[in-house]
Order: C-alpha cells, then structure tokens, then sequence
C-alpha cells in the first residue's frame, strides 16, 4: 500500500484514478438506469388490440400422477391421501407478456422477487383474458369446476395470475352450501398422512394474510395461445405441490398425540406448526399452478 505522507504524486495519481473509476461508475450506472427507464416506457404503454375474444374457462386439482384424489407423496416423505381440499380462486387475470421472473433473471440477473415488490409495477402486457368473481373449486372433484367466461382479445398467453381471497370477500357465483364448505376461510383440507407405519388423520384452513400482495400469486408461466378455437382454459391447481414441504410430525407430539385436535382424532394443523408455514408458502408458489388450453 502506498504511503500518502510520502508520495503526494502517488496520492495524485489514486485519487485521480479513484475520480475515473467513480465516473465509470457512474456512466455505467446511468446506463442500468437509461434501460430500465426505457423498459418501463415501451413496456407501460398499451399493446395494439387484438380481435375481441370471449372463451370459457375452468379450474381443477391434479397432482403429478394424475388425479387429486389418489394418494400421493410428498418431499418429506409423507404418503398422503385427501377426503376434502377446496379453496376460493379469483379474480384470474391472463397477460400477454412473459413471465417476469425469467424475464429478469435472464436479462439482469435480478430477483423479479426483490425487484419488482408492487403490483402491477412491471409491465404484464397485454389482458388477455380475466375473471373478476370468485369461484369455490373442490380440487377432488373428477370434472373440472367452471370458473366463468372471460372477455378479452386474441393473443399469446405467457402468464396469468391467481388471487385467494376469503369468500364473501370478492363477488361469487358459487352457492352458499359450496362458500360454507371454507368456513370462512380460503383453503380448507383433511385427509391422511402416513411414514413410517405412523399415521397421522389431519384437517386445516387456511387464509392468506392480507399483506402487500400476498393473496396474488403473480407471473405464473403459461404458453396458450388464444386464437378463437373451440376449447377452454384450464388451471391446473396442483394440491401434490402445495403440500409438498408438509412434516406432520409438527402437528403431534412425541408420544404421538395431537397438539391441536379438531375433534374425532383428527389432528389441526396449527398456526404455529411447520407443516402450516409450509402449506401457507405452497399455496404462494408459482410451481402449484399451470394453464393448459383444453379442446
């Protein structure tokens, strides 16, 4: 290291190569800036129309083996098999525009997470598609659930966005003996869990906290095109995924027995256990949902 007491000329030179290398900085910074600036400049302004497009639309529960109601196994290792899963879904909104996490990453290598923190703060293209009432969906049914039919315009599906509100929250047009079936809630559950030879009858609900967009389950891949052929847009709702990081070990204790219990030995999934916190960040994840065009 160079002794500025000594070398006022050395002390020069840094601090003039220290002056450049901030002024890089700075045109480099300015640059990051003048891009992003223009993202939001082209990426805001309004698509051209495209022709007006109504198609109905339908949500169902599937797991990665087929349907919801078979038994399936999660990460942990728990063999699982469900006698109810229903939720609330809607408003579904369907965007032109690519799913902005991938988007991101791969143009700055930013987490769209941190990145982009407010709705609707970065472009989603084009509506494509949307439906503004909620709908209760039983995941167990065989036939999928009509959710509605959307009015919106001929395009590309890159990604669509789901939101979970508590019923009586969003306009429904689900019957009132379906809406009691939550309780009140957003997502309702019980059935079985099993590993190991111990076996563990469980039920929960579920709302997300009203925080921010936490009930927004934004920039969820798709890859439909809307071009006015006969069919309808499918949301795979998949409970496997939702599940998947469930330790039912955390809603009993050592000697087996429930720490909460819902009454007739079934164990409550508490609002303090790791198998709530892990159901709540299921729900959230992009990875539990898909859209397919079904003819």
């Amino acid at each position: 290291m160079l002794s500025i007491s000594k070398h006022a000329d050395a002390l020069e030179v840094f601090t003039k190569k220290e002056d450049e290398m901030s002024m890089s900085k700075k045109n480099q910074g300015g640059l990051v800036l003048l891009i992003l600036m223009a993202l939001a400049i082209f990426g805001c302004t309004t698509e051209t129309a495209g022709e007006a497009l109504t198609f109905d639309t339908v949500a169902q529960g599937v797991t990665e083996s087929g349907p919801a109601d078979q038994l399936f196994t999660n990460s942990k290792g728990w063999n699982i098999t469900l006698d109810k899963a229903v939720l609330a879904i809607g408003p579904i909104y369907y965007y032109s525009s690519e799913a902005q996490a991938s988007l991101f990453d791969r143009m700055f290598g930013i987490n769209s997470a941190y990145a982009c923190p407010a709705h609707a703060q970065y472009d989603k293209g084009t509506v494509l598609g949307e439906i503004r009432q909620q709908v209760v969906v039983d995941l167990l049914d065989e036939e999928p659930t009509a959710t509605g039919v959307s009015e919106g315009e001929m395009g590309h599906c890159q990604m669509f966005e789901l939101h979970f509100h508590p019923p009586g929250e969003i306009p429904s047009f689900s019957n009132e003996k379906d809406i009691d079936s939550l309780g009140g809630y957003s997502f309702a559950i019980s059935g079985n869990a099993e590993k190991n030879g111990e076996e563990i009858a469980f039920a929960g609900h579920l709302t997300i906290p009203d925080e921010g967009t936490m009930r927004i389950v934004e920039s969820i891949p798709a890859d439909v095109v809307l071009d006015g052929r006969s069919g309808l847009a499918l949301v795979q709702i998949h409970i496997d995924q939702q599940l998947t990081n469930l330790d039912f070990s955390s809603i009993v204790d050592e000697s087996g027995a429930c720490l909460e219990d819902a009454g007739d030995g079934v164990c409550q999934i508490g609002e303090d256990s790791q198998a709530y916190l892990a159901w709540l960040y299921g729900v959230r994840s992009r990875e539990s949902y898909s859209l397919q065009w079904q003819e």
